[in-house]
């Protein structure tokens, strides 16, 4: 698989992300489907007051381009939700000859009217490298985005998109936000800025494409992430 399961771990270890529950189908027997994903969902839901949520998947040794997903869907509708990750089970049973190697991710979702704005932030000797978008991250892949460096010294303007109001709201954001966190240098950081405050998305940081479940597993124990055998869960409070 490619390294987002593995980085959604280790930006929840230190920064606030969406809360996310990873349900490993190794070993689960197909009469045991439904009720291992009830138990999951339950539990995801017994701490996250959110009110829609996501379906993710991620497949060992195999990158996370086309794999299902399902977006917005209303947290108070068990049996759809539990109908979309049997039918991402069956999509991937069918494109991979089986379920053993697949993750299922219940992972809250933020509605469209709740995201501010959303950068990639590289942090640099001294400054920040940001583009940002007004809104949802998805946009700064559409060629929305302002560019511009930031550091002490003030802002250095290299492409600007957003209004003069929304520079300044943004950079208050960002000067909070570099305030708070440490971030390592020569490491994007893809976040959100929303209404209840930043939410950290992937990190793109060197690491060797994981391709197995127990170098995800030992890489997950090597950096000290908690995490449960199995049944995996990580709660970003």
């Amino acid at each position: 698989m490619s390294n987002k399961l593995f980085n959604m771990f280790m930006l929840a270890s230190s920064y606030p992300t969406n809360k996310f529950y990873v349900l490993d189908m190794k070993n689960v027997p197909p009469e045991e489907i439904n009720s291992y994903l009830k138990n999951g969902l339950r539990n995801f839901k017994a701490n996250s007051k959110s009110q829609e949520l996501c379906i993710r998947t991620a497949v060992s040794g195999k990158q996370e381009i086309n794999l299902p997903l399902f977006k917005g869907l209303d947290a108070a509708d068990d049996e759809i939700i539990i109908e979309k990750m049997k039918e991402a089970l069956r999509i991937i049973s069918r494109r991979f000859n089986g379920y053993s190697n697949a993750f299922i991710i219940i992972q809250e979702w933020i509605p469209e009217s709740d995201y501010l704005f959303s950068i990639n932030l590289l942090p640099q000797k001294g400054k920040f490298l940001i583009e940002s978008t007004k809104g949802n991250h998805a946009l700064l892949k559409r060629g929305k985005a302002s560019v511009f460096l930031f550091s002490q010294k003030g802002i250095q303007i290299i492409k600007q998109q957003l209004r003069p109001d929304e520079a300044v709201i943004l950079k208050r954001l960002i000067m909070k936000l570099v305030g708070k966190y440490v971030f390592v240098p020569n490491t994007v950081y893809e976040l959100s800025f929303t209404k209840r405050g930043a939410v950290f998305y992937d990190i793109k940081t060197p690491l060797p494409t994981l391709q197995t479940k127990e170098e995800f597993y030992n890489e997950l124990r090597k950096r000290g992430i908690n995490f449960k055998n199995r049944i995996l869960m990580y709660d970003s409070f």
